[in-house]
Parts: C-alpha cells; sequence; structure tokens
C-alpha cells in the first residue's frame, strides 16, 4: 500500500485524526512547559544567593563554631596517629587555615550552600572508614573524647576525555608511584584536597574492653586546582557505628570498626566564594528570564489603536497614555521555547550569564552527581537529577549562540545573497 494511502487511512480514524490535528502542537506545549520548568529551576532553587540565605548548611560548622586556629583544633579534638596536622603538608595546613578562617569571618566572600541529603545504604558511599585509627590521649582523666583525621594529598591526571576516548588510558602506573613516576607516565597534578573529619564526642570504654557507639562525623574536605588558590569546601555529616577499646598502658583509643548506618540520610553542604562574577551572573540570568516573559507576553498582544470618540476629553487622553487598553488573541505562530532559543537579546544575555558562572555551577553539580549516583532511588535523589539537569540545560544557549555566529559568518562571507 502507497504511504500516502497509509496516512490518508490513519487520519479518516479517530485517534489518527486526533494525533494528527493536536499531536504536533501538544509536543510543542510540553516541550515549552519543559523548557520554562528548567529554566525556572534553575533561576530559583540553584540560587546560590537564594540558597545561602534560606538553606540549612550552616549546621554543618558545628564542630569548629569555637575552634578558630590549628592550635583550637588541637585542643578540643584528639587526632589520630598518622594523620594529625603535624602529618599533613605545609599547602593542606594552609587549606585546613583557610577553611577555619572563613567560617569565622562572617562576612560576605563565601557562600554556604546546602546540597540535600543522600541515603547511604551501601559500602560504595559509606565514608565513616577513616576513623578507624589509634588515638593517643592526652588527657586520660576524661571519659569522653572527640576524635579527628586530616588527610591531604594531590590529585593527577593524563590526557583529556577525547584523547582517553580515542587513544585509551594506558599504559597503568603501578600502585604506589611517587610524583616522578607519575610524570614520566604523562600524568600531571591538578587538584590539591585537604580532608578533615571530626566526631562528637566518643565515650572511652573500660580497659582491656570493647564498646559500641553512635557518632556524628564531620567532614571539611577542602579542594583547590592550584597552589595557594582559595579552594571549595565540601561539608557533610554522617552517622557512624564505631567499634572502641582503650589500652592505659599506652593511652590509646582504638577504633577498631566504623560503618555508616545503613538507611541514614547523609546531610550534604558545599562554601563557595562569592565573587562579582557570581553574583553578577544570577542577576543577568534573572533579567533574561524576565526579558523572555515580557517580551513572549507582550508578542501576544495586538497593536493598540486610538478612538476620537472615546478620547475626547484630556483626562481619557492621559489614561490611555499611562494604561491603554490591552486587546488579546490566541497566538500558536510562536510559543515559548522557540523565543527563548532564537531572540538574539535572550540568546546573548543567557550565554553571558552561563560562562561567568561557569566554575561554580561545575563545582556544584559535580559535587551533587557524585553523590547522588551512589544512592538508591528515591524522591530527593529524583529531585536532585532535576536540579542537576536544569544546570546542564543552560549550555543549550551556548550552542546556539555558535549557530548564529556559524549563520553570521555564513552570511558574510557567501557570495550569493538573496533578499
Amino acid at each position: 500500500m502507497p504511504t500516502e494511502s497509509l496516512l490518508q487511512t490513519a487520519r479518516n480514524s479517530s485517534a489518527g485524526y486526533v494525533l494528527c490535528t493536536h499531536g504536533l502542537p501538544a509536543l510543542r506545549m510540553f516541550v515549552s512547559a519543559v523548557c520554562l520548568f528548567l529554566v525556572l529551576v534553575d533561576v530559583i532553587v540553584n540560587n546560590w544567593e537564594f540558597n545561602d540565605l534560606v538553606g540549612n548548611a550552616r549546621t554543618l560548622l558545628t564542630p569548629v563554631l569555637n575552634v578558630a586556629s590549628q592550635q583550637d583544633l588541637t585542643n578540643a579534638f584528639t587526632f589520630a596517629d598518622g594523620s594529625s596536622l603535624d602529618s599533613v603538608s605545609s599547602v593542606g595546613l594552609y587549606m585546613i587555615n583557610y577553611t577555619l578562617q572563613t567560617i569565622h569571618a562572617h562576612d560576605s566572600n563565601m557562600y554556604v550552600l546546602s546540597a540535600d541529603s543522600y541515603t547511604v545504604d551501601s559500602p560504595v558511599n559509606d565514608i565513616c572508614g577513616m576513623l578507624v585509627q589509634s588515638y593517643r590521649l592526652a588527657n586520660t582523666s576524661s571519659s569522653f573524647v572527640s576524635l579527628g583525621v586530616v588527610q591531604d594529598g594531590i590529585e593527577y591526571v593524563r590526557g583529556t576525555a577525547m584523547t582517553n576516548l580515542l587513544q585509551g588510558t594506558r599504559p597503568i602506573p603501578p600502585p604506589g608511584s611517587n610524583h616522578d613516576a607519575l610524570v614520566s607516565f604523562g600524568y600531571l597534578p591538578s587538584r590539591i584536597d585537604a580532608d578533615m573529619r571530626l566526631t562528637t564526642p566518643v565515650k572511652v570504654p573500660p580497659p582491656e574492653s570493647v564498646a559500641f557507639a553512635n557518632v556524628s562525623m564531620y567532614r571539611f574536605c577542602a579542594r583547590a586546582y592550584c597552589t595557594g588558590c582559595d579552594p571549595t569546601i565540601e561539608l557533610g555529616q554522617d552517622l557512624c557505628t564505631v567499634q572502641t577499646s582503650f589500652s592505659p598502658t599506652t593511652r590509646t583509643l582504638v577504633v577498631h570498626s566504623s560503618v555508616a548506618i545503613a538507611g541514614h540520610s547523609r546531610v550534604l553542604g558545599m562554601m563557595m566564594t562569592r565573587s562579582a562574577v557570581s553574583v553578577g551572573s544570577l542577576y543577568v540570568r534573572a533579567l533574561c528570564v524576565l526579558f523572555g516573559l515580557a517580551a513572549f507576553a507582550t508578542s501576544h498582544k495586538t497593536v493598540r489603536w486610538t478612538d476620537s470618540v472615546s478620547l475626547a476629553s484630556w483626562y481619557k487622553k492621559l489614561v490611555y497614555i499611562a494604561a491603554p487598553a490591552q486587546y488579546r488573541y490566541q497566538c500558536r505562530s510562536v510559543d515559548f521555547s522557540y523565543f527563548c532559543f532564537n531572540s538574539d537579546v535572550f540568546v546573548v544575555g543567557y550565554v553571558v550569564a552561563v560562562l561567568l558562572d561557569e566554575k561554580a555551577c561545575n563545582l556544584y553539580s559535580r559535587t551533587l552527581h557524585k553523590w547522588n549516583d551512589e544512592t538508591i532511588d528515591s524522591w530527593t535523589s529524583r529531585w536532585v537529577f532535576v536540579r542537576i539537569a536544569a544546570m546542564n540545560f543552560r549550555w543549550v544557549w551556548l550552542n546556539c549562540f555558535l549557530v548564529k555566529v556559524i549563520k553570521v559568518l555564513a552570511n558574510v562571507l557567501s557570495t550569493a545573497r538573496y533578499t
């Protein structure tokens, strides 16, 4: 049967008629609604200023609210042997000091952002094992002790995503390779981490006995991409079950095991630098959305006209100038998504906002994706996925901008023009 006959047969049926008549407009309306929803989520929910104002991430700063220096940190917490401030590099100490000073500065130079909560249900997202250490107690008269662990390191990378895809990731250096060996394999230092874990007080068990306790573990993980740069701090709170014993001879508290409580939700937060660039991006993005809504609404109105009979008095003329009559009508020629993706002003403005906020967006979305990818499916994880999708949706306008640039270049360089 010819294709035309099949299409005609489908159109003659009731379901086919509805699909052919209303299918494309419904699809366009659905796409417009999805675009508008993602843009609003990005502008409102992924708004750093709004998140910093109404978020609850500052509760994750509780352990260090009265700790302003390294000395205060050493006095308030007992650090593990080999994972204390004495074993951290100078860059790691700088990042820890930066974290403490920023928390106690209470100025407008940092965002303290909430990043949702994530259910801990497997060893993959269980980070409590870092507490399994030996802790030498300076004061054995106290029945409770707050524990601390600090570890720092450097992350190395080789190549780019494209080169690794085309050429592979081999050869792989052997475990335990030092800096010179990694460099010889083509790796370069890319990120510096300083990971500090602090707990609520743990009861010291009687000598030569084993005790179990549930403790809250707070995480302060500072990350920087160059030496001396202002780091981004990942905040977190986990609930861990620890198994401890105490040796009075060596005055050492030993944590034999530490695991997260299954089903417990890990609270996540972030501290990021607030700059004129990030604030400017929020204003530009908000103005673009307002411009898009106003211009789209205006495009659905007819041109106004005057009626000399109804505007006989000066009072009516003045009212007409300030608040003219609006004659609305249904217009289906241009939907909202088409307007946003084709308006030069909207596209250029949104691209500027995206580029200004690129660093903060990438760091925040990467952290959300890392923890959301390792948790079970739930309404919270789905909402986090929507937030990540809204941040990734920003790059659609960069593609639109590149298409517009290509069209302009093609128009300028073409030998023939059409009117």
